[in-house]
Order: structure tokens, then C-alpha cells, then sequence
């Protein structure tokens, strides 16, 4: 049986007098159009091929996609090492890198600001970091949330004032993150303000 496509859509369907997709009566539009419309394709298709949608032109556009990734995330003729497997960060180039570790960034601070307003928002925050466990298991934070995107502890601590300082500040919060470099205390710490 011969196929034919829409003129009106270009829906690819067996031959019949209305379109299976949008329901144009194609005589009434073939009518109705002034300019001629191939609309017939007299072809049948090949044996082994489906319905004889045309695999060549395909084949080269994905092959084409392929390589423009390959060529964009920098790839080379070295076949990758045997000994260390390579991870998704291992193959970017530097700025593809830079701005994973951007982002990692982003989500830490994301992370560090909605522990501390969660905290703050109840009447007695946790006095230490087990606390925040319980946080988990009452629903107001998830066990991910705790960990940073270099999957190591966010950092908490409280610390209790007392005297005239506790009239001011009765209680500082402190939540935080190593940073890249999992290291406390140096500059690229995020800290929850």
C-alpha cells in the first residue's frame, strides 16, 4: 500500500482521504489550494526497513552531534587510563571545571541558609550537630540537606551568651561549610550569614 504525508501537517501516514493527525479532508484542502501539493509517495518501502524513513541522513546527523560533543568537552585519541577510571569532572576542560565548582558553591550556600532558617525559626535551636538529626526525623530537614556537595557534615555549632551580652544576643548560630578544600577555617568557607 502506498504512503502519503499531509499537506496540511506533514504527518507521514498510509494512503486515505483524511489525515490521521490533524483530520483535514485532503481533497476539500487540495482543492481549496491553488498551488500544487506533492502529497503521494509512490515509493514502497525497502524490505528490512521499517516503514522506509530514509536511516542514512540520520546516521550522519548523530554522528555529527557525536563528534561536536566530543569536540566541545575536549576529547582526545588517548584511550582513557585502565589503572583510573575516569569520572564525569575528570574529562572537563578548566572552565568546564570552574563552573561545576561554581555551582557546587551555590548549592553548599543553598544548603548552609536553609539549616540556619530552619534553626532560627524554632523557639530553642539544637545545641549541637547531633541535634540536627532530630530535625531530620521530625520532617524539617532531609539527611541530604546535612551533607555538603563534597559530601562531607555541614558544620553547626551554637554558642549560649549569658549576662549583659545574652540582652543582645541570647544565642549566636553557627552553620557552615568547609568549602572546596575541606578544610575549616580558611577563606573558602561558606558560612550562613
Amino acid at each position: 500500500m502506498a504512503n502519503m504525508i499531509c499537506p496540511a501537517c506533514g504527518h507521514f501516514q498510509e494512503q486515505a482521504d483524511e489525515c490521521s493527525k490533524c483530520g483535514i479532508i485532503i481533497a476539500k484542502y487540495k482543492a481549496a489550494d491553488d498551488a500544487p501539493v506533492e502529497s503521494a509517495v509512490t515509493r514502497e518501502p525497502r524490505s528490512g526497513s521499517g516503514n522506509g524513513f530514509p536511516v542514512a541522513p540520520l546516521l550522519l546527523v548523530l554522528a555529527a552531534l557525536g563528534g561536536g560533543a566530543w569536540f566541545l568537552l575536549g576529547g582526545t585519541d588517548e584511550p582513557a587510563s585502565v589503572t583510573q577510571p575516569e569520572t564525569r569532572e575528570s574529562v572537563l576542560n578548566p572552565a568546564q571545571q570552574a563552573l561545576v565548582d561554581q555551582v557546587k558553591v551555590t548549592q553548599a550556600l543553598g544548603k548552609v541558609l536553609k539549616i540556619k532558617g530552619v534553626v532560627l525559626a524554632l523557639d530553642e535551636p539544637p545545641s549541637d550537630a547531633a541535634g540536627l538529626g532530630r530535625l531530620v526525623s521530625a520532617g524539617l530537614l532531609t539527611a541530604e540537606d546535612l551533607i555538603d556537595p563534597w559530601g562531607r557534615p555541614i558544620e553547626y555549632s551554637v554558642t549560649q551568651f549569658t549576662g549583659d551580652a545574652a540582652l543582645v544576643m541570647p544565642v549566636q548560630v553557627k552553620v557552615y561549610s568547609r568549602g572546596p578544600d575541606g578544610m575549616a577555617g580558611t577563606m573558602d568557607d561558606l558560612v550562613a550569614p
